[in-house]
């Protein structure tokens, strides 16, 4: 609308000019000035026309110049978001799982970590599927048992942990609910100072955590049995156990820094040396479904002892050397009591139940402290071959007064003429 206004103006003011020569020659002066003045004030609106289209082309301009900055401000970015990324928005980029690692798959839509394959991490963080898009249920066998990590993170898809599945290095790992099964060697003295095993779990392997660097552990109920070595030579300072557990293996927890234990009613069997040479063990605590109590030797912090009203036998070594151990009750439904049984202990003082019908040589042997014995029941101290089984029972007990309110000769002799001298009580 305003284009039109300026040209119809400028029309008019050039055919103006056209007619004023024509006009000039005429004798009316009065029409020539009335010509002028129209000429004068079609020259102001002209001017006022030239101005407003000044300001309107300029209006434009800068209309025109921001489109235009706009357009190249969207080239600008894609161009940019074509480039390269830097070094930042790379690793912002990258995928959250460690990549190159060796997959088998197992054929039903499951696959196994076999190995490190090409991937440098040393944090590592296992993917839940593989590249072919197999789930990722088991870490192999000797997976990682040679590789150089730090930590390691398993999705929620793994179920087994197979036999030295992870190298000594390692010093952090998760294990997820669904995991059943770590199997032997799994964390060979690795340096794990703590781990969470989960309610899933039903298996630890022989050897699974043997001289890690683990500093306490809380093992399920599910685990029924604790396998033989498990635990042995850790740093573990502390054992919870639960309900459910019914059998604690050979050795399982021996030479470990714990203090204090208590073993959860349900444990039936405790195997030979299962905490063996714990030195900083103090107290034990069994309960009554304990039938087998295994061996404590060489725990030579022990000074308290509770024994379950179940048990039936007092295995061979079973406190031997348990150098600060001074008294004990031995349940009524014991029938026998195993060689060293308690050998080189700081007993005092002992009462032998009415139950006891079998002890083995060496029960009480080197006994410093041992002062007086009870025996309640009838001991076959001979044996089918007619050798006597008592020969060696309190061998070495120096301090030894009584023996049932007799003195150690009489009692010797109320046996047998000739055991106090083979003794060593005469």
């Amino acid at each position: 609308m305003k284009n039109k206004s300026i040209r119809k103006a400028i029309v008019l003011i050039v055919c103006v000019g056209a007619m004023l020569p024509a006009v000039s020659s005429c004798s009316d002066k009065k029409e020539v000035e009335k010509l002028k003045k129209e000429i004068e004030e079609l020259e102001e609106e002209n001017d006022e026309l030239k101005e407003k289209l000044e300001k309107y082309e300029g209006n434009v301009t800068e209309e025109t110049d921001a489109s235009k900055e706009t357009e190249a401000s969207k080239e600008t970015e894609a161009s940019d978001s074509d480039a390269e990324p830097s070094e930042t928005e790379a690793s912002a980029v990258k995928s959250e799982f460690s990549e190159g690692l060796l997959f088998i798959s197992l054929g039903n839509g499951n696959a196994v970590v076999a190995g490190i394959g090409d991937c440098t991490d040393k944090d590592l963080v296992i993917p839940p599927t593989t590249p072919d898009g197999d789930t990722v249920t088991e870490i192999g066998e000797d997976a990682f048992q040679y590789a150089e990590l730090n930590t390691v993170v398993l999705p929620d898809t793994i179920q087994i942990i197979n036999d030295n599945a992870f190298c000594a290095s390692i010093t952090s790992i998760n294990i997820p609910e669904g995991v059943i099964k770590i199997g032997k060697k799994a964390f060979y003295y690795s340096n794990i100072t703590s781990i969470e095993l989960p309610e899933s779990l039903t298996e630890i392997g022989e050897y699974a955590f043997y001289g890690s660097k683990l500093t306490s552990i809380s093992i399920p109920g599910s685990v029924e049995t604790i396998s033989d070595f498990a635990f042995w030579d850790s740093s573990l300072t502390s054992i919870e156990l639960h309900e459910g557990t019914k059998t604690i293996g050979v050795n399982a927890f021996s030479d470990t820094e714990i203090t204090e234990l208590v073993i959860p009613n349900g444990v039936v069997d405790i195997h030979e040396g299962a905490f063996d040479q714990n030195d900083n063990l103090t107290t034990v605590t069994l309960p009554d479904s304990v039938e087998h109590i295994g061996t404590y030797q060489y725990c030579k912090a022990l000074t308290s002892v509770t024994l379950p009203s179940t048990l039936k036998e007092i295995d061979a070594s079973a406190f031997y050397k348990c150098t600060t151990l001074p008294s004990i009750t031995i349940p009524e439904t014991v029938t026998t009591i195993g060689d060293d049984a308690f050998g080189e202990t700081a007993l005092s003082s002992v009462v032998i139940p009415a139950s006891v019908t079998l002890i083995d040589g060496n029960s009480f042997s080197e006994c410093q402290y041992l002062t007086s014995v009870t025996i309640l029941g009838d001991i076959q101290w001979y044996d089918e071959d007619g050798d006597c089984n008592a020969y060696a029972c309190f061998d070495g007990c120096s301090r030894l007064e009584t023996i049932n309110d007799m003195n150690p000769v009489d009692w010797a002799n109320s046996i047998n003429e000739e055991l106090a001298d083979d003794l060593g009580l005469i």
